[in-house]
């Protein structure tokens, strides 16, 4: 299938597809923020409302933390129990989230309006954050 064979892409025809995605995107991108943004502000009310936060923390030497904070399904488990500390943890997660759902719309924008480059390049900038993120190093 050659260039002149293919559909238009939105982008192309000058319709309003483009600023159509661009609201969307950003209603996306501001639910997420908020809804991260209040996660994190409940956390901190908890914080106060317990007191935890009114102790100094000894540095003098290091004890790692056994209470499951390092895997994501733990953190969100005890987010929904109210666990001070996951909801704190939980409010950061939805902030890293944030730009992966945004390359996630952009992948489904891309490929529902056909335009097979920006599919390929959004999905290979996907798989680099997802492999990032789950791994731990770029």
């Amino acid at each position: 299938m050659s260039d002149t064979d293919r559909p238009p892409t939105a982008a192309e025809t000058g319709s309003a597809a483009p600023r159509r995605l661009e609201r969307s995107m950003g209603r996306l991108l501001i639910v997420c923020i908020a809804a991260a943004g209040s996660v994190i502000a409940v956390g901190i009310a908890a914080v106060i409302s317990t007191g935890e936060g009114n102790s100094r923390a000894d540095y003098s030497t290091f004890t790692p933390s056994d209470d499951g904070s390092r895997s994501i399904t733990a953190i969100l488990s005890a987010a929904v129990r109210l666990d001070v500390h996951a909801l704190l943890m939980a409010g950061i997660l939805m902030v890293i989230a944030t730009p992966i759902a945004r390359v996630l719309f952009s992948l489904v924008s891309f490929a529902r309006d056909r335009d097979r480059l920006y599919t390929v390049i959004t999905a290979a900038v996907l798989a680099a954050l997802c492999y990032s993120l789950l791994l731990g190093r770029v």
